[in-house]
């Protein structure tokens, strides 16, 4: 990658947030390996409230921007796949905002990774928004669509009535 070196640390922690704490350059499935850096940080995030979940969210969507924007103007092309921000939010969002039972913190890790993967209509449209915007807010989709799914299946199948 031009600009930027496989060592994000010496870049400063935009940088190293951008590439998920290094695991966006693992040689396969970095984005899967991001979704359980995100799923791990959910578990003491949980228990905290909303007002303390979104602030974090939008701190670490507008850091995603940035930092994503910064790693596809060094290496010169678009979402760069080092770049696995985006998945730590995606799967962050999923989670906080699913209902919170094991199986369906589960169910929305594993969606999250099927809409971020097969990108339905409008997903892969956003991707294509310029700079960071376009990596970052294909995950929000994704994370939305996951979430919708989720507590429709807690309202009608696990909980009806």
């Amino acid at each position: 990658m031009v600009g930027l070196s496989k060592s994000p640390r010496s870049r400063g922690f935009v940088d190293w947030l951008a590439v998920g704490f290094g695991v966006g350059y693992f040689p396969r499935a970095p984005g899967t390996a991001a979704s359980v850096v995100g799923f791990l940080f959910f578990w003491p995030l949980r228990y905290m409230g909303p007002l303390f979940w979104w602030p974090v969210l939008a701190v670490l969507f507008g850091l995603g921007v940035y930092g994503a924007k910064r790693h596809e103007a060094a290496a010169g092309e678009k979402d760069p796949s080092c770049v696995v921000v985006d998945e730590i939010f995606g799967v962050l969002f999923t989670l906080v905002l699913a209902p919170h039972s094991t199986a369906m913190v589960w169910l929305g890790l594993g969606l999250f990774r099927l809409f971020d993967i097969a990108k339905p209509p409008p997903i892969r449209r956003l991707e294509a928004l310029p700079g960071g915007w376009g990596i970052m807010l294909d995950d929000l989709a994704a994370a939305v669509y996951a979430v919708a799914i989720l507590h429709l299946v807690n309202e009608w199948i696990i909980a009806p009535g």
